[in-house]
C-alpha cells in the first residue's frame, strides 16, 4: 500500500512538472499517510498475534483435558 501511494505521488509529481494540472500531494500528507498505514498494520498485527496465542492456549488446555479424560477412562 505504501509503495502504491508513493508511486501515485511520483506520477502526479511528474505530470505536474510537465505542465498538466493535477493535484499535488504535500510532504505532511505523505508522512501522515505512511505513518497511518504503518500504525494500522502494526496494531492489526499485534491483535492478530494475541488472538492466535489465545487460540493456541485454549487448544492446549482442551487437548490436556481430553488426554486426562482418556487416561481416567482407561
Amino acid at each position: 500500500m505504501i509503495l502504491g501511494f508513493i508511486g501515485v505521488k511520483l506520477v502526479l509529481h511528474a505530470l505536474h512538472e510537465s505542465g498538466v494540472h493535477v493535484p499535488e500531494i504535500s510532504i505532511p500528507v505523505s508522512l501522515a499517510v505512511i505513518c497511518g498505514v504503518l500504525i494500522i498494520t502494526t496494531i492489526t498485527s499485534l491483535i492478530a498475534s494475541k488472538r492466535q496465542a489465545e487460540r493456541e492456549a485454549a487448544q492446549s488446555v482442551a487437548d490436556a483435558e481430553g488426554t486426562e479424560k482418556d487416561s481416567i477412562g482407561a
